[in-house]
């Protein structure tokens, strides 16, 4: 009995986007692909600083070549009374 074992090589794109003067993250890309090197996806998340200045994923886009796409907006952070 014989076994074929098919291998593909991945493709993965990783950059992290950091002000350097603060030290802070500003964004994170990521670009693949799925079973062919055709079929890529791509994340792109953008940072924003909150009033007391953490840093929240104000930004969330996700796309793929078959055309899918998916944008997520976050806003409207504020302290919660104590």
């Amino acid at each position: 009995m014989k076994h074929a074992c098919r291998t593909a090589a991945l493709l993965l794109s990783v950059v992290v986007l950091a002000d350097p003067a603060s030290n802070r993250l500003m964004g994170l890309s990521v670009a693949s692909y799925l079973a062919d090197a055709k079929d890529t996806v791509a994340l792109n998340v953008r940072f924003l600083p909150l009033q007391d200045g953490t840093r929240y994923p104000a930004t969330e886009d996700l796309a793929r070549s078959k055309n899918l796409s998916i944008n997520v907006t976050n806003s409207g952070y504020r302290k919660t009374a104590q």
